[in-house]
């Protein structure tokens, strides 16, 4: 799937269709994320970087990353059928992520 795929995936949906997995509202309070931030991410995906897809038997599920300054991303895990459950969210650090990634390589 392209990103223009997923993001045309995601606009399809009302603001109605999003629910939130009991184990993503413990989450967003221990790690101070706003529900607001990640319904406005998904509902408008301008800022998304990149996305991973993985299939199971009934359902979709990505990982979508966005955006959110220069030195943050907030990742946040879905699964899609006829509405979207969010089921994690976090914020990832770039700076992190660049360290990282250079170690995977080599």
């Amino acid at each position: 799937m392209k990103m223009s795929e997923i993001k045309n995936k995601l606009k399809k949906y009302n603001v109605d269709e999003i629910i939130f997995s009991k184990h993503v509202l413990i989450r967003c309070k221990q790690r101070n994320i706003d529900q607001k931030l990640i319904v406005d991410n998904i509902m408008n995906p301008g800022k998304m970087l990149e996305f991973q897809e993985f299939l199971s038997t009934n359902e979709h599920k990505y990982k979508l990353i966005f955006q959110i300054s220069n030195a943050r991303c907030l990742v946040v895990v879905i699964t899609t059928n006829d509405h979207i459950e969010i089921i994690t969210a976090w914020f990832s650090i770039n700076k992190w992520e660049r360290r990282i990634r250079s170690y995977d390589k080599g």
